[in-house]
């Protein structure tokens, strides 16, 4: 019993540690989004649906799970070869297949050279985001304006958003890259957390009810 008891608590705390482990998916270029519109991550799928303006290859597209959180980070990296004037767009989809919901969206940029604001727009329906193409316009509005802080958006508990991504240069205008954070619920990590204590304790409870005075001193100390 001790030897199970001891194995049963390693095991879910195991299953914690190994839950906070982060992956990303390397979409690439633009182009290479085009090529391959529909990218997975964790239980969210990322359909590229339309862009625009002088885009070159240069750019890395990122989509990063990041467990703890319970969210994705989709990224935009290598934007300093685009000087302005100039304006680029990315239009996407974000569907989630589990029985989770989104709960909120976050825009951060990072800023280098003259003046240059990221917009970000967010539609409940693609006939939505293409009938509202004016940067700004979204049903739900982000927008950061060269080394301002990130903004976040709470979203309605739907499955399903469109996201339109606006990066508008001035003449000698650049950014670096720019970084949008959607978060969804619950948050997997805190209920795994709450299964490993009482899954641990419910263990260490009966072990006490049945042998209260054999219980190794390990089991009382966790």
């Amino acid at each position: 019993m001790r030897r199970f008891l001891g194995l049963a608590c390693a095991t879910m705390t195991i299953l914690a540690a190994d839950s906070s482990h982060a992956t990303s998916v390397f979409v690439g270029s633009i182009a290479d989004w085009i090529a391959n519109p529909v990218q997975t991550s964790a239980d969210k799928t990322f359909t590229y649906v339309s862009s625009s303006g002088g885009w070159t290859n240069a750019e890395l597209v990122t989509i990063s799970s990041n467990i703890p959180q319970n969210s994705e980070t989709v990224s935009i990296d290598g934007l300093s070869n685009y000087i302005g004037p100039q304006t680029l767009t990315i239009a996407y989809e974000i569907a989630i297949s589990s029985s989770d919901t989104f709960l909120s969206i976050s825009l951060d940029q990072d800023f280098s050279g003259a003046d240059a604001t990221t917009f970000k727009d967010i539609f409940g329906s693609l006939a939505d985001l293409v009938a509202n193409p004016t940067p700004g316009s979204g049903t739900w509005a982000l927008s950061v304006v060269n080394a301002g802080g990130g903004t976040t958006v709470a979203v309605p508990p739907v499955q399903t958003l469109w996201i339109r991504d606006t990066i508008s240069l001035s003449p000698s205008g650049s950014v670096l890259s720019i970084s949008n954070t959607i978060v969804q619920v619950p948050e997997p990590a805190a209920a795994t957390a709450s299964l490993v204590v009482a899954g641990c304790g419910g263990l260490v409870a009966c072990r006490r009810r049945r042998r209260p005075n054999r219980l190794p001193a390990a089991c009382l100390a966790a």
